[in-house]
């Protein structure tokens, strides 16, 4: 295999893992897609790219956290602690 196969395989690896980690971490994935692959013709850069777009903090959706709290609370009620008399 000649350099260029390793670099259309790794294109398709950083495309798919540039897909897998910023769907929810960018705004735009199609344009992490193409960042991923334009940046692995450099194989080391291509890496670093998709080490740091892993690492990206997702942002926090306010709603959809307080939602997800609501649910929880609702879906498991507090029973108030009373002790068994001896």
């Amino acid at each position: 295999m000649t350099y260029i196969d390793y670099v259309m395989i790794l294109m398709v690896i950083n495309g798919s893992l540039s897909y897998y980690y910023g769907r929810d971490k960018v705004r735009f994935p199609l344009v992490a897609i193409f960042f991923g692959v334009i940046l692995s013709i450099i194989p080391p850069i291509g890496i670093i790219y998709v080490t740091v777009l892993m690492l990206k903090n997702e942002p926090v959706d306010e709603e959809r956290e307080r939602q997800r709290e609501e649910d929880y609370h609702k879906e498991f009620k507090r029973t108030p602690y009373v002790p068994k008399g001896d």
